[in-house]
């Protein structure tokens, strides 16, 4: 096996082992039109990275509690998104970096 062969496998593997397992491994949180979300005083939503989806006509409301590890945030138009007090930890979800895609080719 030669070094170009050995670097793609390994790559494959890390990327394989190490970024799937964080993205696929939770559901999605959707907040649907007419709906409200309400994350009030001492409340905790904990979304280990999930994505959340607020459709147009739905609203998620941080008032006084905390949200951890949101993952992506996908709003509509019409939607509506506010932190009013309390906290929102979100997560970081590394994108492919050109070292890593110059290791693919």
């Amino acid at each position: 096996m030669n070094k170009k062969t050995f670097t793609t496998y390994f790559s494959i593997c890390l990327f394989i082992l190490v970024l799937l397992p964080s993205i696929s491994s939770s559901g999605e949180l959707i907040i649907h039109d007419g709906s409200t979300l309400t994350v009030g005083e001492n409340a905790s939503l904990i979304m280990d990275c999930a994505p959340v989806t607020i459709e147009s006509g739905g609203a998620f409301l941080v008032d006084g509690g905390m949200v951890t590890k949101r993952g992506e945030l996908i709003k509509y138009v019409g939607a509506t998104y506010t932190i009013l007090s309390g906290s929102v930890d979100t997560c970081f979800i590394p994108a492919l970096s050109p070292i890593f895609l110059l290791l693919l080719q």
